[in-house]
């Protein structure tokens, strides 16, 4: 797997997560009244994205601005995730 193709990966399965923590949220305060097992999984989830997106840029330095864009937004999620949540 070449460089380019690894991060486009990654970038992927970022934003697929992204996704998945704003519908959480949602269905958190909607659907599941306030029930976190499925929330808390995906902020451990953001978390770990943003440890592997480290990684990355230690492995190619070149995408160093890409990642850390992403680590800012993920970041932002889960800010938005506790603060929606309470």
């Amino acid at each position: 797997m070449t460089a380019n193709e690894e991060i486009e990966r990654f970038l992927n399965k970022a934003q697929d997560l992204v996704d998945d923590g704003l519908d959480e949220l949602l269905e958190t305060k909607i659907i599941r009244e306030n029930d976190l097992s499925d929330y808390s999984y995906i902020q451990h989830q953001l978390h770990e994205l943003v440890e592997e997106a480290d990684q990355l840029m230690d492995q190619y330095p070149d995408q160093r601005n890409r990642l850390a864009e992403l680590q800012r937004k993920i970041k932002e999620i889960q800010e938005v995730m506790v603060k929606g949540i309470y």
